[in-house]
């Protein structure tokens, strides 16, 4: 199985932000001196490590070099990163189509950078079902607190 981040948007609903959306800090790594801040993309990427992702395509579009420059190629997160450059951020569908040509026959993961799945185990599950039950499709539905919002 394959990753693939569509990371193309540039979050103008959010206002000025000193960098990527993708890279914003949201909670922290324990340091021996505290909390170092920690980009969201991080969480995608530890639930593909523990599902046994190792190989994955983050969609980018010119501007959205802080992306590349921080993951880099992706060894101190556990994968085998590379980045895909795409000039309109169409959405995740486009994302996919941009990805055909280096996806070959793989299954593939996609993922959000800038949402927050629970539990922590959630794309293990998922691949460990797709693997077995081989269906052309799998996705995960999970209840929220507030589904009106």
């Amino acid at each position: 199985m394959i990753g693939l981040i569509p990371a193309g948007g540039m979050a103008t609903r959010l206002g000025l932000l000193p960098c990527s959306k993708e890279l914003l800090p949201v909670g922290g790594w324990a340091e021996p001196d505290g909390l170092r801040p920690r980009p969201i993309i991080t969480y995608l990427l530890a639930q593909w490590q523990r599902a046994g992702i190792t190989q994955a395509f983050i969609v980018v579009k010119p501007g959205k070099w802080d992306i590349p420059a921080y993951l880099g190629d992706g060894r101190a997160f556990g994968l085998n990163l590379a980045y895909l450059t795409v000039h309109e951020p169409y959405g995740a569908a486009y994302t996919l189509a941009a990805a055909i040509p280096f996806i070959e026959d793989r299954s593939v993961a996609l993922g959000l950078p800038d949402v927050l799945l629970s539990p922590d185990d959630v794309y293990a599950t998922l691949a460990a079902h797709h693997a077995t039950a081989q269906p052309d499709l799998t996705l995960g539905l999970f209840p929220c607190a507030r589904p009106q919002t």
